[in-house]
């Protein structure tokens, strides 16, 4: 991830305060005056929401009804010229404690307030600064940075020069600095930390430079640098292909490289995101980089389960054309429909955990489904936004599911090329999501929605899966009641359809569960066996095989 660091412009005084100002969005006052908020501090725009759980705090004349959302992504950063006084005030709705400069605040050395807790921290020197989350989720209202120490220049920002035929790197010295600092091995350097640049040095494919100019006197230290050395002429090491209930994804261990996939060795796609097929076939694989010798092709048979059929279709979103209140009460931690009542029998919580729960993000276009009242493409549905880490019921009283389908995008592009996201658990079985991580990002399309009034076309702004979808398919052995599913990681926002027997469903699992191709092969055309491998009549009720594929009797 790479952050633009910016610092104030102009001079600093002492008596100079900066006011930074979360309530639903970015603001920035220098003693009372609005400034440009990019011109003083930055932020990880991946992970930087708002959200109105943190309310009820006035403070500094501003009384918060939405505040910042202190994610494990989520960074505040700023660039100090001047001895400073720092003040925080951070959401009292939970204790979960915030980091300044990665050091965790103590919660009893705030002063409560009302909605709130507040912070007060003196002789911060110049430099730059972080606010990050710290033991868990908590919102974060105000910050204000007082001059109180002379004003000082903050060095310029050291480049480098990198051959890419023998990976040296040599790096620009700085005006006024007195030294540059560098490290290899991922760690930051600065003033006592790192090696004093001297000469340039040669590095392996791969490695990370990060330099910082220091600073002294009336000179304070320079943002960090960073740099990827990639090295001209290395074999790209042959791709790794995983596979999770159909779906895939292939990873090279060669930094810097790209993904290539087919299914036919002739037409090749990008693979650099997971993707899912829906009937079995043999994946091949190979990783290149420009100025590489592209790898080997590896290969992969990947296992599909058909979907079942005549079944009861369930469809999981925010909203719904019949009835807009459908996913009304989700802060209250079930999905009720009209008047409190659960929707046609069905009903969504969250178990375990009463500070969890989920809300709506942004529409999207999935392609296929078939939802009641809508058509595909062309309408939109609302996606579903959970709490990371909450167990999540589906309760569907006297049937039974057969499958769970989610089409999912991850909230934050950049969060998720950092960290392993997916559905940690399904119906009681653990998954390990960072073997086959999700890879579908928040992409936008605009899309004409008719005209207006003087006949110029209406514009909104959606999510469209098609050729974008991260799609997770879990086959259900006729689970009674209800289901479970638990995400982890960033932020997972999805639709979800659970697939209900009915009298009629046919399931066929026998691509990758032997024991139904076993059954099959000892059984005659026509004859019915139940879970045992008991040969039955027509009389008996329950899940039985026929032909070689699974389905209930009622």
């Amino acid at each position: 991830m790479t952050l633009l660091m910016l610092s104030v412009t102009t001079w600093a005084a002492v008596g100079d305060k900066y006011e930074i100002i979360f309530n639903g969005s970015n603001v920035v006052k220098l003693n009372g005056a609005e400034i440009a908020a990019e011109d003083y501090l930055t932020w990880n725009s991946a992970k930087h929401n708002f959200n109105a759980k943190f309310t009820g705090c006035t403070y500094a004349g501003n009384s918060f009804t939405k505040g910042l959302k202190m994610e494990g992504a989520t960074l505040v950063q700023w660039t100090a010229t001047a001895e400073s006084k720092v003040i925080i005030v951070q959401s009292n709705w939970s204790k979960n404690t915030i980091k300044f400069d990665d050091e965790e605040l103590d919660v009893a050395s705030s002063a409560e307030i009302e909605g709130g807790m507040v912070y007060t921290l003196e002789n911060i020197q110049a430099g730059t600064h972080t606010v990050k989350r710290g033991s868990g989720e908590t919102g974060i209202f105000y910050i204000s940075v007082e001059y109180t120490g002379e004003a000082k220049i903050q060095l310029d920002t050291p480049t480098f020069d990198v051959d890419p035929e023998t990976g040296t790197v040599a790096i620009n010295p700085v005006d006024n600095m007195k030294e540059i600092r560098y490290t290899t091995d991922g760690t930051n350097p600065g003033a006592d930390a790192g090696e004093v640049y001297a000469a340039p040095f040669k590095v392996e494919d791969g490695t990370t430079v990060k330099a910082v100019a220091i600073g002294e006197g009336n000179f304070i230290n320079s943002a960090m640098a960073t740099t990827l050395v990639l090295v001209d002429g290395v074999t790209v090491k042959m791709p790794v292909i995983k596979q999770q209930n159909g779906t895939v994804y292939i990873k090279s261990e060669t930094i810097g490289s790209t993904i290539e996939y087919s299914l036919d060795q002739a037409t090749w796609k990008n693979g650099d995101r997971a993707f899912t097929l829906f009937e079995s076939a043999t994946v091949y694989a190979r990783a290149l980089r420009e100025g590489s010798i592209t790898s080997e092709v590896a290969s992969e048979k990947i296992l599909v389960n058909k979907a079942p059929t005549n079944t009861e279709k369930v469809y999981l979103f925010y909203d719904n054309p019949d009835n807009p209140t459908i996913w009304g009460y989700c802060n209250e931690n079930t999905m009720e429909g009209q008047g409190g009542t659960a929707y046609y029998g069905y009903e969504m919580s969250i178990s375990g955990n009463d500070t969890k729960n989920w809300s709506s993000a942004d529409p999207v276009i999935v392609p296929g489904i078939q939802v009641p009242g809508m058509t595909f493409p062309g309408d939109s549905v609302t996606t579903l936004k959970l709490s990371n880490g909450a167990q999540n019921t589906i309760s569907f009283e006297g049937k039974k599911a057969v499958r769970l389908t989610f089409y999912s995008y991850v909230n934050g592009a950049e969060a998720a090329a950092t960290a392993a996201t997916g559905w940690r658990e399904v119906n009681g079985v653990e998954y390990d999501y960072a073997e086959v991580p999700m890879c579908c990002f928040n992409d936008l399309r605009r899309e004409a929605e008719g005209v207006d009034e003087e006949g110029n076309p209406v514009i909104k702004e959606v999510k469209d899966m098609a050729g974008n979808a991260d799609v997770r398919v879990y086959d259900l052995d006729f689970v009674e009641d209800k289901v479970t599913f638990t995400n982890k990681g960033t932020q997972i926002c999805f639709v979800a359809v659970l697939d209900l027997a009915t009298a009629n469903t046919v399931v066929d699992h026998s691509a990758t569960e032997g024991v139904y191709e076993m059954k099959a092969a000892t059984a005659q055309k026509g004859e019915t066996f139940n879970m045992a491998g008991q040969k039955v009549d027509a009389a008996f009720r329950g899940i039985v095989i026929r032909d070689g594929k699974k389905m209930i009797r009622k």
